[in-house]
């Protein structure tokens, strides 16, 4: 899927990537994938913006792992304040940020419990 990542230009092939829902309640982590095609700019995914030319930064993403809206639960947000996950600013206005990597590695372990593989 293709997904917008703010500014960032860095973001390449083979990085790993989780989604989060910051907006409504519920917050938290709702999908986790590996980048596929590295930041690329493109036309606003909203219709006006992109009458008007306005283009945004995206990444395609391959999804392994997707939680279905109101049959699953999310990765609750409160759960990221504990450490070491607590140590990664989670409510960022900003799409595209890195994962401190000691960070990414607690995040894997309780993703792979907290939302296994499906087909």
């Amino acid at each position: 899927t293709r997904w917008g990542c703010g500014n960032s230009k860095r973001i390449q092939p083979g990085d790993r990537a989780f989604l989060i829902r910051l907006g409504k309640r519920p917050k938290g982590i709702v999908a986790s994938g590996v980048i596929v095609k590295g930041s690329f700019e493109a036309l606003h995914w909203d219709e006006t913006y992109a009458a008007a030319g306005r283009t945004m930064r995206y990444v395609e993403v391959q999804l392994d792992r997707l939680l279905e809206p109101g049959v699953d639960a999310l990765l609750p947000r409160d759960l990221l304040r504990i450490p070491p996950l607590g140590e990664m600013h989670w409510d960022t206005q900003m799409s595209g940020i890195r994962i401190p990597d000691q960070v990414a590695v607690a995040l894997e372990e309780i993703w792979k419990d907290f939302a296994p593989v499906r087909d």
